[in-house]
């Protein structure tokens, strides 16, 4: 796993990253086939090329999620103060 941030992270394949949301999932237990839940990394079904522009499109879902999170409703000017406050937070622990 790429650890985006402490909600978001990505998985890799030859052709693919795939990004994953920390949530509650539903594990099967594999001796007693009973089922339970726990927090762990939850796929979504959004796929990126595994090249470079793949990865930047990876992180503006992220930075889009982020920018709308807890708001049903949002003007257009919060959404964008957020977008650009997320993007600032991905780029700077991409870059260090």
């Amino acid at each position: 796993m790429i650890i985006i941030n402490d909600k978001y992270a990505l998985s890799e394949s030859e052709q693919n990253y795939q990004l994953h949301e920390w949530a509650e999932v539903t594990v099967t237990d594999k001796e007693t086939k009973e089922k339970y839940k726990e927090m762990g990394w939850s796929g979504l079904t959004r796929y990126y090329p595994a090249n470079t522009t793949g990865l930047k499109q990876a992180i503006k879902e992220v930075a889009r999620r982020l920018a709308s999170e807890g708001n049903k409703d949002i003007h257009i000017s919060h959404y964008v103060d957020r977008f650009e406050q997320a993007v600032n937070e991905l780029n700077h622990l991409v870059r260090g």
